[in-house]
This record gives C-alpha cells, structure tokens and sequence, in this order.
C-alpha cells in the first residue's frame, strides 16, 4: 500500500487591516500502514538567505525581533522573493536593503523550508562584500540592526544554534573550501 490522498481543505487566515494573508492547506492521507492522518501544508512564498562576508573576512548578520520566540535573534539576512523574481537578485536586494553591502553572490543550495511547506529557501554565499549604500533600506514594519563577526567567533556562535541560518553557512564553507 502507498500514501493515498483522501482530501485536501484549504484555509485562508486574512487580515484586513494589515494585507496579512496566508493559506494552509489540511491534507488528510491514508499512510501505507491503513491510518489516516491530517498534515498542515504552509503554502509559502520562496525567500532567499546570504551567508555576506566582506573584503576583510568579516561575516555580517542582522538582529530582528522574532514574535514567534518574542525577543531578538540573530541571523543571515533574506527574505522574500518577489513574484517574477530571479531568486539571485532578490539575494543581491535583500543584502543590500538589509545591510547596505552588495558583493558576489554564488549560489549554494535550494531547499524546502520543511516537509511541511511548499516555499523553497535559496542560500547564497556573498564574497567581497563592501558597503555600496549610506544605509539599510529597509520595508515598512522591518527593523534590523546589523552586527559583524568574525570568523572564529562566528563559527563558534553557529556550532552552538546561536546564528539562525547558521547550520547553512557550513554548506556555504564547504564550497568555499574553508572546512
């Protein structure tokens, strides 16, 4: 026996208010074992996250307030990619909006935010990373500070969960052969 679909409901949580909308979709699945369970598929935009290290090998996070654990987190600037976007400009956009710094983006991976979403996360290490702009430019409702490592110090804060994004950033090492 297979996974067999029996049916799928979507859910739209909306706010007038503020433009917030978001849609989830219940699937309920018959699993090869007969038991049938419902799975809550985030139907989600792809974003975008950069591992930036500048010209002095300097590694530049953001602090942001996250509602979800109510305080500030550090992490790898991204995010979204806009409809019709190059998900590679959207990774030059963000880092620039974010920190004020553009250099050369490669690409490292694509991978889906989790098996319970349907948004890709695209991760880019940028190289050579200088400030081009006076500042961040940042969208409505966004406030970032921007905070600078180095290397040693932000390889340790990753080994122990600290940086969000971290755990790409070894992904992004290895393809830079600094592992």
């Amino acid at each position: 026996m297979e996974h067999k679909k029996l049916f799928e409901i979507p859910v739209t949580i909306s706010d007038k208010n503020t433009g917030y909308n978001k849609v989830v979709v219940l699937k309920t699945m018959q699993l090869p074992d007969g038991l049938v369970e419902t799975f809550f598929i985030d139907q989600d935009k792809d974003s975008v996250q950069i591992l930036p290290i500048t010209t002095d090998n300097q590694i530049i996070t953001v602090i942001q307030y996250r509602s979800s654990i109510e305080k500030e987190q550090c992490e790898l600037p991204g995010g979204g990619i806009d409809n019709g976007e190059d998900p590679i400009n959207a990774a030059d956009r963000e880092l620039q909006e974010e920190t004020g710094y553009t250099g050369r983006l490669m690409h490292v991976s694509s991978i889906p935010y989790s098996p319970y979403s349907t948004g890709v996360r695209h991760f880019y290490v940028a190289v050579d990373c200088a400030k081009t702009a006076k500042g961040q430019n940042l969208d409505p409702g966004e406030f970032l500070t921007v905070k600078f490592w180095d290397m040693r110090s932000f390889r340790n804060e990753i080994s122990q969960g600290k940086i969000r994004g971290g755990s790409d950033s070894y992904m992004a090492f290895d393809k830079l052969g600094m592992l």
